[in-house]
């Protein structure tokens, strides 16, 4: 029973790794041709954008607008 669970989760993963390695091998090559030196730096930031999680930028504490009335 345990190989029945373990099998699928395995499968997946190895399909997950193997469409994002041949994604990001695909964008490299597409940056590199158009851009040149310049598409090794713009790939390195799409793949960083795509693999890490994002940061919330931090708000200060107060209304997102603020709104200047007349007197």
């Amino acid at each position: 029973m345990i190989y029945t669970l373990h099998s699928p989760v395995l499968v997946a993963a190895f399909a997950t790794i193997l469409l994002l390695s041949v994604y990001l091998l695909f964008r490299f090559i597409l940056l590199v041709q158009s851009n040149g030196q310049s598409g090794v730096t713009e790939w390195v930031t799409e793949a960083k954008q795509c693999l890490l999680p994002r940061r919330e930028r931090e708000r200060p504490n107060g209304p997102d607008v603020a709104i200047k009335h007349p007197k």
